[in-house]
């Protein structure tokens, strides 16, 4: 209670979603089955890896995000689909419906992708990701959770805006597979 929270993630456990600090490694763990149930930001993490999901086994999102992935390589080079949800709201809604609440997923060049945006981890994750998929039978999807939470301070309240993302790489639609010189004459995925 006496130290900065910087000082306080030198010296203490953090939460690996959030600033909740712990004493140690032991407390973090037997703390975690209360905790997670209210850690935001372990929620929409959970949340991103159902929307991967979600991409994966719906056809008609599996479809278009592999176009997408397709035709943004043969312009760009290689990259990523990111796929942005402005609120945990929203990518609940297209884990719930599917495509038709996918929203405008676009593909990004590997080398327009921000650092600041995902921290370092997962970009070095992504970064690998992009430039080592083979792009005739696969694709690499980024999702991001827009996040807003209250911050504590003293007087008036003050809110902060994260994204929480995730990252996978997936098997592009078959039928795009199959058909790798021809993107753009696809039929249903199987």
């Amino acid at each position: 209670r006496t130290a900065s929270v910087a000082e306080a993630r030198r010296a203490f456990k953090t939460c690996h979603n959030c600033s909740h600090v712990y004493c140690s490694r032991e407390c973090r763990r037997a703390h975690w089955e209360r905790h997670r149930k209210t850690c935001l930001h372990s929620r929409v993490g959970a949340l991103c890896r159902q929307v991967l999901a979600t991409v994966r086994e719906d056809s008609a999102t599996l479809r278009h995000i592999s176009l997408l992935s397709r035709r943004g390589y043969l312009a760009q080079g290689r990259g990523a689909v990111k796929s942005f949800f402005s609120s945990p709201e929203l990518a609940e809604r297209f884990v719930a419906n599917g495509f038709a609440d996918l929203g405008e997923p676009a593909f990004m060049r590997w080398a327009d992708l921000l650092p600041d945006e995902m921290g370092a981890d997962l970009y070095s994750e992504l970064l690998r990701l992009c430039k080592s998929y083979n792009p005739d039978t696969r694709f690499v999807l980024y999702v991001a959770v827009c996040v807003v939470s209250e911050v504590p301070t003293s007087g008036a309240v003050k809110w902060e805006r994260q994204l929480v993302s995730r990252c996978a790489k997936l098997r592009l639609c078959r039928s795009l597979a199959a058909s790798s010189s021809a993107p753009t004459r696809v039929s249903p995925c199987n």
